[in-house]
């Protein structure tokens, strides 16, 4: 009688510590909340990086001041034409967080390139893992972006892929 009653109480004390190693992993694969702040230079690699922080947090007016004529109209097609906004709101509702890591910059021939390395982190759960468990909920994506001087002020030129933050 004691012995049914000693592997009842074993299995229940193991499904608890089962539990509790499984919210321990939980919360130590879980993303670190970033967030990002503007950098105060004006080079090509801060342009880039505070371009990048202005369409995540959201602020459309200055995500533009970082951008060439040219962009700009690209993008005012693109509104017209797919109903396309710099600013995706639903980014914002599921990403948790986003690094920017500027790889490497140079600037030659009065063209800058800046190569920047962009992940998301996201803390919704996957339907392909055990709460995102065996998932790394994050994803990395490199870009190129090329800048040129306008009136002593870096701004970013064609090609551009306004979806690189969303």
């Amino acid at each position: 009688m004691f012995n049914g009653i000693d592997r009842f109480l074993a299995t229940i004390l193991a499904a608890i510590a089962l539990i509790v190693v499984v919210a321990i992993v939980l919360v130590w694969r879980s993303p670190a909340s970033v967030e990002l702040e503007y950098r105060e230079g004006a080079n090509p690699a801060d342009v880039v990086h505070n371009f990048i922080v202005a369409v995540n947090k959201g602020n459309e007016e200055r995500a533009k001041s970082y951008l060439s004529q040219e962009v700009l109209e690209n993008i005012a097609e693109r509104e017209d034409e797919y109903e396309f906004s710099l600013i995706n709101p639903r980014t914002r509702v599921t990403n948790s967080g986003m690094r920017v890591t500027v790889e490497e910059s140079g600037i030659e021939d009065g063209l800058a390139t800046v190569d920047v390395e962009i992940t998301h982190f996201f803390s919704s759960p996957s339907p392909t893992g055990l709460f995102g468990l065996f998932n790394s909920n994050q994803y990395s994506t490199n870009y190129a972006l090329r800048l040129r001087q306008f009136d002593g002020a870096w701004l970013i030129i064609e090609p551009f892929d306004p979806y690189m933050v969303r």
